[in-house]
């Protein structure tokens, strides 16, 4: 499998910063809902048998 590795440079002059200032300030937080229904897990034994189940198939 071959990667490409690759660098790049911006550089930003006072337009463009203020561009990007006035943009993140005006960004909406989004509203997301799960498309199932979720179960939140905190027992560790528990969290343990779901990932061993996932292995297991």
């Amino acid at each position: 499998m071959a990667t490409k590795s690759f660098t790049t440079d911006f550089k930003f002059n006072q337009k463009q910063a203020q561009k990007l200032i006035n943009a993140i300030e005006n960004s909406k937080d989004t509203q997301y809902k799960p498309s199932q229904r979720v179960n939140e897990v905190s027992d560790p034994e528990a969290i343990k048998n779901i990932i061993q189940s996932t292995r297991d198939n």
